[in-house]
């Protein structure tokens, strides 16, 4: 009985491991280690607006690649609008809508985030007049853990006196979240039928005990 009662057990924690890793795993892995193709598609911008536009995203990946944190202003005041900005983190409540809380977010994200990659030169890029839109990938390898987590970036970008800024940005977990939901689940399951084992047990513990107050 304890024999298949550890077997279970086991075997739930292997399901469980092999669960967290899938939904851990890159969605697009294909496309960043070195494929050649848009993920997103190209994008409708002309191969200039789109030359400007990815200088702009190149310096913002070798910003979050030396993680400086003497230059952050000098970082913020190149590539961020000062009108109107809307940047969402990955956590529910990183919602930050001044050039001061962009700039804290930065910092934050570089003292104690981690490794962010993203595939620039394949990032879906459209444009209209003086406003322009971009998705790409990437990969953030968590500090101390090692964790490498899928990444989707997008946002607005505008131009200020000739020079295209970021106005509105999302950073986005690219997780199957599907497989999360299979998790719960499982412990849904897991726990009723513990509970049911459990109420088993204790009447089963109750009756002998009555029957031997009885005898």
């Amino acid at each position: 009985m304890q024999i298949a009662k550890n077997l279970s057990l086991t075997l739930f924690n292997v399901l469980l491991l092999y669960v967290l890793l899938a939904l851990l795993s890159h969605p697009d892995n294909s496309y960043f280690v070195g494929h050649k193709e848009y993920r997103f598609g190209k994008g409708n911008a002309s191969d200039t607006v789109r030359a400007e536009i990815l200088h702009q995203l190149v310096q913002f990946q070798d910003g979050y690649t030396k993680r400086d944190t003497s230059i952050l202003h000098t970082f913020v005041s190149n590539l961020v609008s000062a009108d109107s900005i809307l940047i969402l983190g990955t956590m529910p409540r990183e919602i930050r809508i001044t050039s001061n809380q962009a700039t804290q977010l930065i910092e934050d994200d570089w003292r104690s985030w981690g490794d962010c990659r993203f595939l620039m030169e394949n990032a879906n890029i459209s444009a209209s007049g003086a406003t322009a839109w971009f998705t790409t990938i990437g990969t953030v390898r968590m500090d101390g853990i090692g964790l490498l987590l899928p990444l989707r970036l997008s946002g607005v970008m505008v131009k200020e006196s000739e020079t295209w800024k970021f106005q509105q940005m999302q950073f986005q977990f690219d997780l199957d979240l599907s497989w999360l939901l299979l998790v719960e689940a499982l412990l849904l399951i897991w726990l009723i039928i513990n509970i049911t084992l459990l109420i088993v047990h204790t009447f089963r513990a109750i009756r002998k005990r009555m029957v031997l107050v009885n005898s």
